[in-house]
């Protein structure tokens, strides 16, 4: 089973569509991204990118700091997966998210409000 790049493209936009994408710029160009969407059970983020310059300075931590404060008026939590093999599960550990669920294909985590 090898990569489809028109599959991935149809699937990506049927299931991410633009208008769920929060876009970070810093020095008038594009810093991050993220894509959240709620719901009446908690805010889920699909996506959380960060432009490689900009990685490891802050900007990851900023996004996601804003999700909390946005997540926390709402009093919901926030989830997120992560496949099994990404580093990225770290630097949620560090954000204070926890693991609720693991398989094989997946790491579910969710961050809860004080």
């Amino acid at each position: 089973m090898g990569w489809n790049e028109a599959f991935q493209l149809s699937n990506f936009q049927d299931h991410l569509p633009y208008s769920l994408f929060s876009i970070v710029e810093k020095k008038d160009s594009w810093a991050a991204a993220d894509a959240t969407q709620t719901d009446k059970k908690c805010v889920y983020l699909h996506m959380l990118l960060v432009v490689s310059e900009y990685q490891s300075h802050g900007v990851g931590t900023h996004v996601m700091n804003v999700i909390k404060a946005r997540a926390s008026e709402i009093k919901l939590p926030i989830v997120l997966s992560v496949f099994p093999a990404n580093k990225v599960a770290g630097f949620y550990e560090k954000k204070e998210f926890k693991v609720i669920e693991a398989t094989e294909d997946k790491q579910l985590f969710r961050w809860v409000p004080r």
